[in-house]
């Protein structure tokens, strides 16, 4: 079984604790999606009931973002760390709360159909993982990446043209700086 698919009989005892890990697939992403990972993800999750009807879920995601240094485009795999929490309730529970659609997203509560014997976590951590992704990457902090006019990449070689082309739209500002 998954480490996704949370049976229910094993939350008898009002609290349940699980840990895994899961390769990226099994979130059903686009694969044309710019989300890449590397390696596994891994999830550690921890689930209460006091009703039997409403399940309050936290966890911790951690997983290896891939992608393309955003000054040097050399590939990088970049560490990170997320925290999601999430509600799922049958609609008992949901009648007696009441949620309007938009605090039903807003709390991220998921309905849960009558007879349901598992919770699902795939949508939640699909969300969790997705909205924390790096915007981008960098292989370092200190990343000089390339020559804007002859494309060397300055990590590697020293660039000769750079003090001698410029700009010609800065040549105003470099006049003022100049008559100081």
């Amino acid at each position: 079984m998954s480490v996704l698919l949370i049976d229910l009989d094993d939350l008898k005892a009002g609290s349940f604790s699980a840990s895994g890990s899961f390769r990226s697939a099994s979130l059903e992403l686009d694969p044309d999606s710019a989300f890449r990972f590397s390696g596994q993800i891994k999830l550690s999750v921890r689930i209460n009931t006091t009703d039997k009807l409403t399940y309050y879920v936290s966890g911790r995601l951690n997983y290896q973002a891939q992608g393309d240094c955003r000054r040097c485009l050399r590939e990088v795999n970049e560490p990170v760390e997320t925290e999601f929490r999430g509600v799922f309730a049958f609609p008992e529970a949901l009648e007696k709360l009441a949620p309007t659609r938009e605090e039903q997203a807003a709390e991220e509560i998921f309905p849960l159909k009558h007879g349901e014997t598992n919770i699902d976590l795939t949508a939640l951590v699909r969300e969790s993982l997705l909205l924390e992704y790096p915007l981008y990457v960098q292989c370092a902090e200190d990343c000089r990446g390339f020559c804007p006019s002859c494309g060397a990449n300055l990590n590697v070689e020293s660039c000769k043209c750079r003090n001698l082309v410029r700009d010609a739209r800065w040549a105003k500002l470099l006049d003022l700086n100049r008559d100081k």
